[in-house]
């Protein structure tokens, strides 16, 4: 049996394994059969309730049978919660710690961690109360038995005794592996859980009495080119989503013929390569990608590249610029080769001569007869759609061609003039620019690492002294192993062992639950069995001897590979959850790119990579206890044959009896002891994995006593460096990706709780979103979903920048702060901002040309390469880079936005 296992432990012995030594699963193995497999399971679990042992009634009620929903979704809930919060740590740690938020966090981990521990405290003490049941069915059933054979004065002998109490035994380890597996059933199963729109009312949340988007009729004609507009929180994203069958529609009709690519507001990349995430799992066509490429302007890019397009995408694209990820998921969407294409404002993360090439080369040529609808905040492109439609407050407010919409003046007149407000800054003499040098990127990812080899004692060391101490560890084993003379007081010794585990959360729970099993007793049991078959017919003892030694000789060749195993599954469940993470923040994507199926087959081979491992480490370890078994079935056959051969009266048939019934639980109990070790030689290298982990270098300590700055520091607008937590407090940053945390308006504004209500109200109306908030039920409490999800890109962009004038520092980076809105609200801002931070030092990262053209110097990089350092009135009288930019825009601006450019803007003509 389990001879299939026999090449992998032999290579294992041999060798350190790696993932390229294990085999595949069988086809009916796999995760999709499996789960089919487990659905039939669980539909027939009503089988099982009429079989039920006092003992499975009791097991079943402390461990999650009886109270399934309540248990487990308690338990889930306090994980979920941990689990939710840590991601959401990790994913904003660039935020975190340029805000210096580290202890505030830290603090919310902690806290997340405590009540966790309270649910494991209960599920302890529970799990405690069922072991101390553990053999209760054989003792109850015993005593039953005797009972009744009392009562009807049934003749009792050695022979009927110890055959009852041996059938007994026999039957108790089945009915013990009910309550497990009905319990791990019941995890498995709670863990489980062209265009036409007429009269449209679309919600969120279908119990608010305004909806989110409403009265919206939409006609899209084959092959237009619609361009939608608004200030910020108008609802353009949301009729994206209502179309494609994202947002829950309250009333009306919505048809969509053809097939959908989309473009989201927010870049989502896959971890892989830049060819992957533009494939899309669809097959390689030569032409087709070269024209995606080239119309995305993706080709120099990719010509930087040491591997082409074939370079390494970290998670989350960490490795690309906000502009990259947004080019590619562009191309995307345009080798999709789709119908119908909707773009959620794409051009928010490029410079203006690319966002040009974009519309020119990609929309307007690459997608020359498809139906496009474009969000953008961008109104220099917008003479040249088919149609403008203008949004706000969730409604379509205008609809038209770009003249029809300027004769009729209201809100698209007042985009247009705060565009042109912007524009007239540039009365600047233009000209010519240098060439642009490259510079190569390098690859940022690398793969995991994983120890090889025997783990030695030093892991079990770094548990206990992580855990608080050996004299605790000591003290509790000793303890016990008195207590085991009295077995009722078991559940002492499992509530004073519970305080072992302290802070170890990646382990804990698995390494304590095997550490405070019944081991002690269980090596107590077996020397009294081999004792008692000594004391009868000594030779089994030589025979014993020779099995246990055996038996410790299979133990370290099974151990060879398990230990391998075990650490390989370590590499492997992380991409998984990765995995897993990944496509729910990009699954809106994947559903209008019609890839659900790709995705979710792609998820069953990680899962069944994964579950490989599972099945060849549980497959090895039911290979050993077979041979465990079976040296332990040598000894109990020595001891009966030399039983049989004794003379006749040399032993009381008592004795014999006796005799044989403690060595047929020889089996159980070797078996027992072979699986606790193992079970504790493999999860020891939990302690492995957090090791490698503590040791990743650390920044140096955040504060220095002695060393910390004056309050007032710094005294003028400059950059100095001295400790890093105090630079950090003192310096205001709001990133490209605008990040929000799950909870409320109210802590996402102010996490460390330093301001008043009056404070934040009046940061709330400089940022614009006053208004917003104050109609909301619940206003500074309204909730903040995950990743703030339920705002759009504009007003969590509104929430950094409504950070950073609650804190009042000296310095102020601004990174793309202004992308994601429109021209009307980005004008206000650059207003508040000057008027703000007017004695400030303010460092502003923009692809928007009036956004920085009134700055004191400008800065100018390309591919990670200063370019240019001066004033930008110098940097436009030469042949700069700059004055490049400035000229793109301008022509960009002059092209596609004014048919009557020179009367409205003669000084500027004049000076071009």
């Amino acid at each position: 049996m389990f001879s299939w296992i026999n090449p992998l432990l032999k290579l294992g012995y041999s060798k350190p394994l790696n993932l390229e030594d294990i085999p595949s699963l069988d086809p009916e193995d796999e995760a999709n059969i499996a789960y089919q497999k487990f659905a039939i399971a669980w539909d027939s679990l009503a089988l099982l309730f009429p079989i039920k042992t006092v003992r499975n009634e009791n097991e079943i009620s402390l461990n999650g049978g009886s109270l399934p929903k309540a248990a487990q979704t308690f338990k889930f809930g306090k994980k979920k919660a941990l689990n939710r919060a840590t991601s959401e740590i990790l994913n904003s740690m660039k935020i975190i710690k340029l805000q210096s938020w580290e202890d505030k966090f830290k603090s919310l981990i902690e806290s997340c961690r405590e009540n966790e521990f309270k649910w494991l405290a209960e599920s302890q003490f529970k799990k405690a109360c069922a072991t101390l049941l553990y053999w209760s069915p054989t003792i109850i059933s015993s005593v039953i038995f005797l009972g009744c054979a009392l009562f009807r004065s049934a003749p009792l002998n050695a022979s009927t005794i110890f055959t009852v109490l041996a059938t007994l035994r026999g039957m108790a380890e089945p009915v013990n592996t009910i309550p497990e597996a009905l319990s791990a059933m019941i995890q498995v199963k709670n863990s489980d859980q062209s265009i036409m729109i007429q009269g449209g009312k679309f919600s969120w949340d279908p119990e608010l009495m305004t909806p989110t988007l409403r009265e919206v009729n939409l006609d899209v004609k084959w092959g237009q080119k619609i361009a939608i507009c608004g200030p910020v929180g108008a609802g353009k994203s949301s009729l994206l989503y209502a179309i494609l069958g994202e947002m829950p529609k309250i009333s009306g009709t919505v048809n969509v013929f053809g097939s959908i690519a989309y473009v989201s507001q927010t870049s989502w990349i896959q971890s892989g390569t830049v060819r992957d995430n533009i494939l899309y799992g669809k097959p390689m066509d030569e032409a087709r990608y070269e024209k995606a490429i080239k119309a995305c302007a993706l080709d120099k890019d990719i010509n930087s590249f040491n591997h082409g397009d074939l370079i390494e995408i970290g998670q989350r694209g960490l490795n690309m610029s906000g502009g990259q990820k947004q080019r590619i998921q562009l191309a995307r969407a345009v080798y999709n080769d789709a119908d119908i294409y909707l773009l959620d404002d794409p051009f928010s993360a490029v410079d203006a001569h690319t966002a040009a090439i974009l519309f020119n080369d990609c929309i307007m040529t690459a997608l020359e007869n498809k139906t496009v609808i474009l969000v953008t905040h961008q109104v220099e492109f917008l003479s040249a759609v088919d149609r403008i439609m203008v949004m706000d407050g969730g409604q379509i407010t205008q609809s038209g061609s770009y003249e029809q919409l300027l004769m009729a003046g209201t809100a698209f007149e007042q985009l247009m003039n705060a565009h042109k407000d912007s524009i007239t800054a540039l009365g600047f003499k233009l000209s010519k620019s240098r060439k642009i040098s490259d510079c190569r990127y390098v690859q940022l990812t690398e793969d995991e690492e994983k120890e090889t080899g025997d783990v030695g004692w030093k892991p079990f060391l770094d548990y206990l002294l992580v855990s608080k101490g050996m004299l605790l560890a000591c003290l509790a084993y000793y303890v016990k192993v008195v207590l085991l003379v009295f077995r009722l007081l078991q559940l002492i010794g499992w509530h004073m062992l519970f305080k072992f585990r302290n802070s170890m959360w990646h382990f804990d729970r698995s390494l304590c639950s095997d550490i405070n099993t019944q081991c002690c007793f269980c090596i107590f049991e077996l020397v009294a069995t081999v004792g008692i078959m000594a004391s009868v017919t000594w030779q089994v003892v030589i025979v014993a001897i020779l099995a246990l030694a055996g038996s410790k000789y299979v133990q370290d060749y099974y151990l060879a590979s398990a230990r391998e195993l075990i650490r390989i599954n370590g590499t492997t469940k992380a991409p998984v959850m990765n995995y897993a993470a990944e496509t729910s923040l990009g699954v809106v994507t994947i559903r209008a790119f019609k890839m659900v199926d790709r995705f979710y087959q792609n998820y069953l081979k990680l899962v069944d990579k994964d579950a490989v491992l599972f099945f060849h480490s549980n497959g090895a370890l039911e290979w050993l206890v077979m041979r465990i078994e079976a040296l332990q079935n040598v000894t109990l056959l020595t001891a009966s044959l030399l039983l049989v051969l004794l003379p006749k009266g040399a032993v009381a048939p008592g004795l014999v009896g006796l005799s044989l019934s403690q060595a047929l639980s020889l089996t159980t109990v070797q078996v027992f002891l072979t699986r606790w070790y193992c079970n504790l030689s493999n999860y020891i290298i939990s302690i492995e994995r957090i090791k490698q982990f503590t040791h990743i270098p650390q920044e140096p300590a955040a504060i220095v006593e002695d060393k910390r700055p004056a309050s007032s520091w710094p005294f003028k607008g400059r950059i100095e460096l001295k400790e890093l937590k105090d630079l950090r407090m003192k310096l205001s940053i709001i990133p490209q990706e605008p990040t929000l945390f799950r909870g409320s308006v109210r802590t996402n504004l102010d996490p460390l709780g330093l301001y008043s209500d009056h404070e934040i109200w009046e940061a709330l109306e400089k940022c614009q979103l006053k208004a917003t908030i104050r109609g909301l039920p619940n206003q500074l409490d309204t909730s903040v979903s995950d990743e703030g999800e339920n705002w759009s890109a504009g007003q969590r962009q509104l929430f950094c920048l409504g950070r950073v004038l609650l804190r009042r520092n000296r310095i102020l980076v601004l990174d793309e702060a202004t992308a994601s809105i429109d021209s009307a609200t980005d004008a206000i801002l650059q207003r508040i901002i000057r008027q703000q931070f007017l004695e400030c030092t303010v460092i502003t990262v923009a692809h928007r040309v009036p956004t920085v053209i009134d700055s004191d110097m400008v800065m100018v990089l390309s591919y990670g390469k200063l370019l240019e350092y001066d004033k930008p009135s110098r940097l436009m009288e030469i042949n700069s880079s700059f004055s490049k930019l400035v000229a793109e825009y301008w022509s960009t601006c002059r092209r596609n936005s004014y048919s009557n450019f020179a009367a409205e803007f003669p000084d500027i003509v004049n000076q071009s």
